[in-house]
C-alpha cells in the first residue's frame, strides 16, 4: 500500500462526509416549504385555559371568611360568659356553670367591634 499524501486524505474525507447535490436540494426545499399549521388554535386556547384554572384555584383558596355577625359571639366578663346569637338572643352563664335566671338581663354594648 502506498502512503497517502495530505491532499489524498483530505479529498477522501470530504467525499465521505460531503452530501450529494440531490440531498442538499431536498433538505433546503423542505426547510423553505410552507408547512400547514397543525394546531393554530392551541396557541390561543392553552393560555386561556391555564389562566382560567389559575383563577378558579385562587377563588377557591381565597374565599372570604364568614363575618362575625353570622356566628355566635362568646365574651367572658369576669366569672360570667355571655353568648350572643346573630338574631340578638343572649345567654348568660355564671362561673359555676349554671344559667342565670331568665329574668331581666341588662347587656350594655359599647362601641363597634
Amino acid at each position: 500500500m502506498l502512503p497517502r499524501t495530505g491532499d489524498d486524505a483530505e479529498r477522501t474525507l470530504r467525499e465521505a462526509y460531503e452530501p450529494d447535490a440531490a440531498t442538499v436540494t431536498r433538505v433546503i426545499a423542505g426547510a423553505l416549504a410552507a408547512k400547514p399549521r397543525r394546531w393554530p388554535a392551541l396557541r390561543i386556547v392553552a393560555p386561556i385555559v391555564a389562566a382560567a384554572l389559575v383563577l378558579v384555584c385562587l377563588l377557591l383558596l381565597y374565599q372570604p371568611s364568614p363575618t362575625m355577625a353570622d356566628d355566635i359571639r362568646l365574651e367572658y366578663l369576669g366569672g360570667v360568659a355571655l353568648l350572643q346569637a346573630p338574631d340578638g338572643t343572649s345567654w348568660v352563664i355564671t362561673s359555676d356553670g349554671e344559667r342565670e335566671d331568665p329574668g331581666l338581663n341588662l347587656i350594655i354594648v359599647e362601641g363597634e367591634k
